[in-house]
Parts: structure tokens; sequence; C-alpha cells
């Protein structure tokens, strides 16, 4: 049985050592490289082995991937075509975008676009052009998604047509304490509009820690494949990382994962307990991986969260704030912008009704990540 650990080393050979990666692989025997594959199928990673190892693979693996390889790609002349869209219609109303996360990583960092999983557009805008934004892209068939969206984006616009979505950022990271305001995030930008790579390095790191660590495997590789490409400056990580106040040390991922970045890549060290390295080790190979976060935000856990985000949200409602998240026209009546947010919130409560049952695996894992969070929330200097 191929162990966790080997598929680490593996695939940081991958990144920082292809040849030594390409030897690994193809010692293995026929059976083992068919587990290998299937791993990588379970994590949403078989593009990349294709692409490392097409010439290694199993004869039925390299045809069947070599299929999937090229629909992917001929899905990804749509992908960028309303990614060239979006960016031409903000810059058209005077408004530099900045894409983040999968839009930036899959065109600027990985050496081919299929490689990096995406699916809407994570584009980062100044705030003060946040309804500038919104109306051009509906001038070219975007549209509002109704709904509540958290304090980092605005609502999700849809080109139904042309089936793509897009969340403007107005912050790159989901909330935390003592967060600067939006405009902190200029300081941070290229002469060509795009970010120093250095903070996509912290975006990285900070989403690798969201949904209860569910996109660890994703931020390990989003991480050594900017390191890999750019020679990152770890004094100027942790100096972005002061000014933000980033809550998670960037020494973290790097200590529980040793086997996945060799040694000269580890640019930061420090001590943690051997439970929180052993901890985010098991999260990573856990059933997270398996779409469980969906049925966690239906179960009852799950559902009494969100009910508890909304009611926050309530002490600081203003008519402009519900007709923002829910992308609602300045016209609408305070009865309107009601019937809409209490309609979410009856929703999450009848919800409740019938939550969908976790299993034991998925509970632990979750308050796993729980556990951890406290412990490195606390951590933070």
């Amino acid at each position: 049985m191929i162990e966790l650990e080997y598929i680490l080393e593996l695939q940081g050979k991958m990144i920082f050592a292809p040849d030594e990666a390409k030897i690994m692989f193809s010692s293995c025997s026929e059976e083992a490289q068919t587990e290998i594959l299937q791993y990588a199928e379970l994590l949403h990673l078989e593009m990349l082995f294709y692409f490392f190892f097409r010439d290694e693979l199993p004869l039925q693996w390299r045809n069947r991937l070599r299929e999937t390889f090229q629909a992917i790609s001929a899905w990804e002349l749509n992908y960028s075509a309303g990614r060239d869209l979006i960016f031409r219609q903000l810059r058209s109303v005077g408004i530099q975008p900045a894409a983040i996360k999968g839009a930036y990583l899959a065109y600027d960092v990985y050496p081919h676009p299929v490689l990096r999983a995406k699916g809407d557009y994570d584009i980062w805008i100044p705030e003060a052009g946040a309804e500038a934004a919104v109306a051009a892209l509906e001038k070219v068939g975007f549209s509002v998604i109704a709904g509540i969206a958290p304090g980092h984006h605005l609502p999700m616009m849809v080109h139904r047509e042309r089936r793509w979505s897009v969340e403007l950022h107005l912050q790159v990271f989901h909330a935390y304490p003592r967060q600067p305001s939006p405009s902190a995030l200029t300081e941070f930008l290229q002469e060509d509009g795009s970010f120093e790579p250095e903070l996509h390095w912290l975006i990285a790191l900070e989403h690798g820690r969201r949904g209860y660590y569910a996109g660890l495997m994703r931020a390990l590789l989003d991480m050594g494949i900017l390191q890999h490409k750019f020679s990152l400056s770890a004094e100027r990580i942790q100096e972005i990382r002061r000014k933000l106040s980033l809550p998670t040390h960037p020494a973290l991922l790097h200590e529980a994962f040793p086997d996945f970045f060799p040694k000269e890549q580890r640019m930061f060290h420090r001590d943690y307990p051997d439970w929180v390295l052993q901890q985010l080790r098991s999260l990573l190979g856990s059933s997270l991986y398996q779409g469980v976060m969906r049925d966690y935000q239906l179960s009852r856990p799950g559902t009494i969260r969100k009910i508890g985000f909304l009611a926050g949200r309530t002490l600081s409602l203003t008519p402009s704030f519900i007709r923002r998240k829910y992308g609602l026209k300045s016209d609408c009546g305070i009865k309107t912008l009601m019937r809409h947010y209490w309609r979410e919130i009856s929703e999450k409560i009848h919800r409740l009704r019938t939550p969908v049952k976790l299993d034991e695996e998925t509970i632990n894992a979750f308050e796993a990540g729980q556990r951890l969070d406290h412990f490195l929330d606390r951590q933070n200097d």
C-alpha cells in the first residue's frame, strides 16, 4: 500500500527535482503506479501526474488521461477568454484588477493552465471601484447572484450564456483579527498590476487553513510552485505578514511536511508540538478530500455556524449593506431588502429540521481542525 509520505515526497520532487521524480515513479511496479494514480484522482491531481509522467505511465492510464487533458485544454480556451474579457472590461472603466488564487496561479505560475484546478475567477479590485466594477461587468452579460457574501468579496456574478462566474475581492484573505483595511493591499502591487509573488505565497498558506484544512494539498502545491518559479524572499514574506497582521506563521507547512519541501526549500523554521504537526498530516490524508465539506455545511453544526454568521451580520445591517451583498438595485424598498435577508435565515433554520448526518471520521476531522485553529491563532506573534 502506498503511504502518504511517499506521495508527498514524489510530489515535492515533481516540483523541485523532476528528473528524480521520474526515476522514483518509474521504479514502481505497474500495480503501485496504478495505486498512486488512483490517489491522485482522489485529490484531483491526475493532470499534474499526467503532465510530469506521461511517458512513464501505464498505457491505459496514458490514453485515458491524455483524453482528459485534451478536453480540459479545450475548456481552458473558454476560461481564458472569460478572464481576458473581465480584465478588459474593468480596465475600460479605470479599474486595475489583480488576479488571485487559481485565476493567477494557473496562467502566471504553473507550467500549464490545466495543472491548477479552478472554478470561478477570483479577481481583486480596489474597494472604491466596487460599484463601477459590477456595473461594467453587467454591461457584458454578467449578473449578480442574490445571496449574502463573505466580507472579503462581493456577491458572485455569473455570465449564464458562457457559464463564467467571478468573485470580485476587496480583500484577498478571509476575515481575521486586526485585519487592516483593503487599501493596505495596494502597497504590494507591482508595476504590471499583479501582486508580489510573496503575497501570493501567503495567500496560499492562509487558504490552506480554510474549510478546516480541506485545501492543504492544494496549498502545498501552490506554495511549492511559487517557490520554484520565483526567488522568494523570506524577509519580504515576514515583512508582508507583519504589515497585514496575518495569523499563520510561515514555517507551519515547512515543519509539518518536510517530505514535500526539500531541506534547502524550507525558508522558515519554528518549533511546534508534535501533536500539531501530526494533526496536520492526518488532516491531509483524511476524508475531507472526498467532498465532506459539503456535508458539513448541510449538517446541524454547519448550519448553526452559518446562522451565527448571519446573526453577526445583523448587528451591522444597513440598507446599503443589504443592497451590496445581495446585488439589489439602489431603488429597492426596505421591504424588498428585508425579504431577501430573512429568506436566507429562514432557509437555514428550516435546514436544522433535516440536517445531513456526519460520520464519525468527518466529525473527528472537523474537531481536529478546530483544535488546530485555536492553538495556531494563540501562537500568532
